[in-house]
């Protein structure tokens, strides 16, 4: 057996080698599951360990483990075929895996070839386009062991199972060749929008493509026959099987794609294929007033998938680049905590921004809008038969990861909520719990049922991005719905009765929920502070005063925090002492975290529980994101790692299958909700709190997008640097001509919904690159026509009858990308005039028939 039950395990960020008594040993890692593409809640692949077999033998599967994704890859070396994905084949040795926020690389030998299979699925803090698109990496790198040149091919298949969640649901298939790509396309014949079969979209268009490149060959067929042919001959026919069938039909058809390297030493560049799930549209959503269809956001810049793959698979080395640096950044800040908490953010980041869908909307042009920024997160790993759409709780937990990537991403996964409620006609002064069943919201009215708990949660994360971010347009907005929900809150915090709590106390007595409440109060005060009422923001301020005298009275007993008023002998985690800290209301005073601190020290150090404390005396769960949260208060090192330490133990355990749950057992580790779930942003919690404040600038119109002002993540200071004189003069030059062109166009430019100017990223780190996204260069007018006719094509083909041969299309394309510029400050300069160029581009009847718009 490959592993144990729960094997020796070391840093996630790197897998490391020692020598023990001078033999180098490797260590190695093995969580219960491993990301290989994960970019959307329906694009979400894993390696499980936990199967017998253990790696390469394995298939792919769903983010719960059960659903078998097929993916089969291979690598050719001297005629002899090696397996390093998948069920069936020679299996090379797996050697190494290193895991880190972006990526997972996998070392194996086959033959006599070291074998590196990198999984990139891209963070993009800088680009909104580049992160919205729903597409991973996978590259091949190979060097001889033995210093001789070897023929070398390489071989990856997919299967339809990624399109539907019904083995027996017929698909149907598409080749298509560009000057810069090959691709195949599987779908269902019959899409069902918006329907999903156990977590499966059964509206999903598949991808699997490779950049264009000698020795490039491709097929259609059945699994068996493809695999076979190319472990004789290590090339494809390209050919496509003329018979559209079900998934599991006869002769499981698959969906192939090789290259033959020649003979090598070694590679002299990685070998890339590109592998993506779209769903146009993506998201129905109630916005108060109506539903509309939402669409995935990148389309703002490219106007079909053909352009995109194209451009994914050219920017590989930039977004390779950018995915080490931004790793580099990511690890270096959390490992001055622990090698463990680094391991952490190595699990969650992924996983975190897979439970996203990234969105905007059409314009009356038929445009799609770059200004319109909207995230839903999918509740992924609930028990239920649905899973709900934005929900509070989720959002609360996942926040300080959005928070410190980018703060951009906080504000637009906030806005969904707040366009809801600001519209809804039902009359609540509280925050519903979800917007409904993902991917559909409703316009459903709700109880009372978790009014406090969430109430204060929206409150308290809309004040920490205008915090944090100095974006006072959401507050400007909403201020008359936030002031609504602070009123509820005044009202309801210490007398909370009839609800739910999200530790599972008592509403009406739980010591927690009341902190979170007057957190909450304390929250509208900094809100109408930030927008000059300062009347309102004292009285505000007063209230939570007045409660957290009240609430100190009764909380505290041998001194420690109680859970439960009424019950000296109950403790918990009170984990929203970090909203105190996060919005520095500093309401809970000094004596009472140090009393925690010891507290909690004495409770980790007598726990007989291996992966975490209860939430509660009373309860038998531990859950990693309060958990999290709570170790971000801990002052005390020892204690806090401990906390960490706990978590870590739950993330590396591989006795359950899965990606890295939320709420299991304290003892024994049994999952009981939450696997793959994106509340575990709640490990950035501890870099959160590192931020620093921002002066709010509040604008003098209320507009419904963020404000055209860099957004604040990663980074805990200023940018620091001395721009020489002839930088710092051209410098002057832009900014006088961006200037211009804005005054220029903003009459004739018509703002979104409520107004605005576009999304804006993270100010740039020093350290971290910016590389411009690839644009898609002017096409001839003929090519728009072909590409009229094929669209054409492919509609009639979805009805047409399954003895359909499909053609092989042929899109030249042409791309370019911009140069990096080599200091900050200009930098900066010329990514506001992109963005300015993107929200130009989303206002006119441009297309990219037409040159596109140069700095």
């Amino acid at each position: 057996m490959f592993f144990a039950p729960l094997p020796t395990l070391v840093s996630a960020a790197t897998i490391l080698c020692s020598a023990v008594a001078a033999q180098e040993q490797t260590q190695r890692l093995w969580p219960a599951a491993i990301p290989l593409a994960v970019r959307s809640p329906y694009f979400s692949s894993w390696m499980n360990p936990t199967v017998d077999t253990g790696p390469p033998f394995m298939w792919a599967s769903f983010w719960d483990g059960t659903r078998t994704l097929g993916w089969a890859n291979y690598v050719r070396v001297d005629g002899a075929t090696w397996l390093w994905l998948g069920r069936y084949g020679n299996a090379s040795t797996i050697k190494e895996v290193e895991i880190t926020p972006t990526r997972s690389i996998f070392t194996f030998q086959a033959g006599p070839m070291e074998v590196k299979v990198t999984y990139l699925s891209p963070i993009e803090p800088a680009d909104l386009v580049s992160q919205s698109f729903p597409f991973s990496y996978m590259s091949f790198e190979a060097s001889s062991t033995d210093g001789n040149p070897h023929a070398v091919e390489v071989y990856s298949d997919i299967s339809g199972e990624w399109a539907s969640g019904i083995n027996s649901n017929l698909i149907q298939w598409n080749l298509t060749t560009t000057t810069a790509s090959t691709y195949h396309t599987v779908l269902r014949s019959t899409l069902q929008p918006m329907t999903e079969t156990n977590n499966i979209a059964e509206d999903s268009q598949v991808y699997l493509g490779m950049s264009s490149r000698s020795g490039l060959t491709w097929q259609t067929g059945t699994d068996t026959a493809l695999r076979d042919s190319f472990s004789s001959t290590g090339q494809l026919a390209n050919a496509q099987d003329p018979t559209f069938r079900a998934i599991n039909g006869r002769d499981w058809p698959v969906f192939a794609i090789s290259a033959n390297l020649g003979t090598i030493t070694s590679t002299s560049s990685p070998v890339v294929w590109c592998i993506g799930l779209v769903r146009d549209p993506s998201i129905v959503a109630w916005n108060g007033a109506s539903s509309e269809d939402r669409h995935p956001y990148f389309k703002t810049r490219y106007q079909d998938v053909s352009s995109a793959i194209d451009a994914f698979l050219l920017n590989f080395p930039n977004a390779r680049d950018r995915a080490v640096a931004l790793d580099e950044k990511l690890m270096g800040e959390a490992e001055k905590v622990s090698d463990q908490y680094a391991d952490l953010i190595s699990f969650a980041t992924r996983q975190t921004l897979g439970g996203l869908e990234f969105t905007t909307s059409r314009v009356a042009d038929g445009s799609y809008d770059p200004s319109d920024l909207q995230i839903f997160m999918k509740d992924i790993g609930s028990n239920g038969q649905t899973s709900r759409m934005n929900p509070v709780e989720g959002i609360y937990a996942a926040f300080p990861a959005l928070l410190y990537l980018n703060s951009t991403w906080a504000y637009s996964i906030l806005l969904p909520h707040l366009k809801f409620h600001n519209g809804s006609q039902d009359g609540t002064s509280f925050v519903a719990p979800d917007l409904g069943s993902f991917p559909v919201s409703q316009s459903t009215s709700h109880q009372d049922l978790r009014g406090v708990e969430d109430t204060s949660s929206m409150l308290i994360m809309v004040y920490a991005h205008a915090l944090y971010s100095g974006n006072g347009s959401l507050i400007a907005r909403y201020h008359p719905l936030l002031k609504r929900w602070g009123d509820y809150l005044v009202n309801r915090t210490m007398n909370p009765a009839n609800q739910l709590t999200a530790d599972g106390g008592q509403a009406g007595t739980s010591v927690n929920l009341m902190l979170k409440g007057i957190v909450g109060v304390q929250a509208i005060s900094g809100i109408s502070q930030a927008l000059g009422d300062s009347a309102a923001s004292q009285m505000y301020s007063d209230q939570a005063k007045n409660f957290i005298t009240q609430w100190r009275d009764q909380a505290m007993n041998d001194g420690h925090l109680i859970s439960d008023i009424g019950d000296p002998q109950s403790w918990g985690l009170i984990y929203n002492t970090f909203a105190d800290k996060l919005i520095r209301s500093n309401l809970v005073g000094q004596d009472i975290y140090d009393s925690q601190a010891a507290f909690y020290k004495q409770l980790a150090g007598d726990s007989t529980n291996l992966f975490g404390l209860p939430l509660r005396s009373s309860g038998s769960d531990a859950r990693s994101d309060w958990t999290m949260l709570t170790a971000s208060t801990i002052e005390d090192p020892s204690t806090r790692d401990a906390f960490i330490a706990m978590v870590h133990s739950r993330a590396n355990y591989n006795g359950t299958l899965g990606a890295f749950p939320v709420t299991y057992s304290a003892s024994s580790g049994n999952v009981t909700r939450g696997i793959a779930s994106p509340a575990q942003g709640a490990v950035y919690s501890l870099l959160s709190l590192q931020l620093q404040p921002q002066a709010i600038a509040i604008p003098a119109t209320t507009p419904d997008v963020p404000a055209n002002r860099p957004a604040r993540g990663l980074s805990s200071g200023a940018i620091a640097g001395v721009v020489i004189s002839a930088v710092a003069a051209a410098a002057s030059l832009i900014v006088a001509f961006f200037l211009w062109r804005r005054i220029r166009n903003r009459s004739a430019t018509s703002d979104s919904e409520e107004g605005g100017p576009a999304m804006t990223p993270f100010v740039q780190v020093e350290g971290y690159p910016s590389i411009p996204p690839l644009e898609v260069a002017a096409a001839a007018p003929s090519n728009a026509s072909s590409k009229r006719q094929q669209q054409q094509q492919w509609e009639q083909r979805s009805q047409t009858p399954s003895s359909f041969v499909p053609p092989v299309s042929q899109e030249p394309t042409s791309l370019s990308a911009y140069s990096s510029s080599t200091n900050n400050q200009l930098r900066d300069v010329v990514e506001d005039l992109r963005r300015e160029v993107e929200l130009m581009r989303g206002h006119t009847n441009y297309t990219y028939t037409e040159p596109p718009p140069e700095y």
